[in-house]
């Protein structure tokens, strides 16, 4: 994803509520709507919630020169998932540059889909790799407390660092 090769502090990010895509998905605002409000931050990378059938994701909007790339990141991928958001952006936005990272997945049978979420948009903030060639399991069930605790970005950034780490080191 070529934004996010650029220096950290070249970036620009924005975010945008959740109800945005289910908005759009409802038919209760348009396309031009929808765009409005990504363009209304102002930058190049636009983080959007994502949820539907009963699952969060995240997708980030790339903007350059009103041409927009997006990129899905999603904890629990399936092939249903994946065909409703290509068709959806591609018949409802007009994007067909649409990708999806292959990232760390959640444990089946567990709720984690939103701290994923947090946790992709925290990573994708703070330059972690999370880009993988096998995708691993992982629980980011004792993250809450701690990212609740701290407020100190360094902190944070050791604390979700060591735990990538020791459970990318598990067997």
């Amino acid at each position: 994803f070529s934004c996010f090769k650029k220096d950290f502090q070249e970036r620009q990010f924005g975010c945008v509520s959740s109800l945005l895509f289910y908005n759009l998905r409802n038919h209760f605002i348009s396309t031009e709507d929808f765009f409005k409000e990504i363009k209304k931050q102002n930058c190049v990378v636009t983080f959007v919630p994502l949820h539907f059938n009963f699952h969060w994701s995240l997708a980030v909007f790339t903007n350059t020169n009103d041409t927009f790339q997006v990129c899905v990141f999603d904890s629990a991928p399936n092939l249903n998932n994946f065909s409703f958001l290509r068709r959806f952006f591609k018949t409802q936005l007009n994007i067909s540059d649409i990708s999806f990272f292959k990232t760390y997945k959640q444990k089946r049978f567990t709720n984690e889909c939103g701290l994923f979420l947090c946790f992709f948009i925290i990573s994708l903030l703070f330059n972690f790799n999370i880009s993988l060639n096998n995708t691993l399991v992982i629980s980011l069930s004792n993250w809450r407390d701690f990212l609740e605790q701290n407020k100190d970005k360094e902190k944070v950034r050791s604390f979700v660092l060591e735990k990538v780490k020791t459970q990318h080191q598990a067997p």
